[in-house]
């Protein structure tokens, strides 16, 4: 199956703020959306990535964006 690699920025964002530990609820709020709109987003970024949860995606985003 081929799979699309291509994240929107706001999936980003919203992978980016969920590997810094903050929860579902604060990333809501964060970007002014609901909650059940942040699951999906984090669902499709896991599901790209061939991730299973936050703690690998912050390990991901730890290796990538170190200096």
């Amino acid at each position: 199956s081929s799979r699309s690699l291509t994240t929107s920025r706001r999936e980003l964002a919203v992978a980016e703020s969920g590997a810094r530990g903050r929860t579902n609820r604060e990333i809501a709020e964060e970007f002014c959306v609901s909650v059940k709109t942040v699951q999906p987003h984090l669902q499709s970024i896991y599901r790209k990535l061939d991730l299973r949860n936050r703690a690998e995606l912050a390990r991901l985003l730890a290796v990538r964006i170190r200096p």
